[in-house]
This record gives structure tokens, sequence and C-alpha cells, in this order.
């Protein structure tokens, strides 16, 4: 699956890339910490001096479960 990512001159960039759940983790779009449990949606351009990082929903994408090992038993069946 692609998808193409809208980027917004409001956008963050940054250049560290610190792991989810560190206090220095936030999302380019709102700007609140990205949790250890979410993965994050991470984008370089091509010259890779920047990194952009997201939470899955502030890019439109649903998530479903609260990340445990039944999570495939919240997802739709039609999909």
């Amino acid at each position: 699956m692609t998808m193409d990512l809208a980027l917004l001159p409001t956008d963050t960039r940054f250049t560290e890339s610190p792991d989810e759940g560190m206090p220095d983790c936030l999302c380019s779009r709102c700007g609140k910490v990205i949790a250890a449990e979410t993965i994050a949606i991470r984008a370089w351009p091509a010259d890779c001096r920047y990194e952009l990082r997201y939470h899955p929903q502030c890019l439109g994408i649903e998530v479903y479960g609260d990340g445990g090992s039944d999570d495939w038993a919240d997802f739709p069946e039609d999909q």
C-alpha cells in the first residue's frame, strides 16, 4: 500500500530522530509527544537533512486497537 504524504508548511522539521516515548519525540503536525506504544510515521527528504514524524491520527490514518496482541480482533472484516 502506498500513500501520498501531504506536507504542510507548518509541519516541524527535526534534525534528530529520537525513539517513540522519548520526551523529544514530537509530532511534526501537532507538536505533542509520540508515546512509546505508538509507531511514528517518519519521512525524510531525498537528501536526508531532516526528519518529519507524525502520530498516525495526525495524518488521517485510522488506528485500531490499543497496541495489544489481539488488535486484529478490532479490525473491520470488510477491509
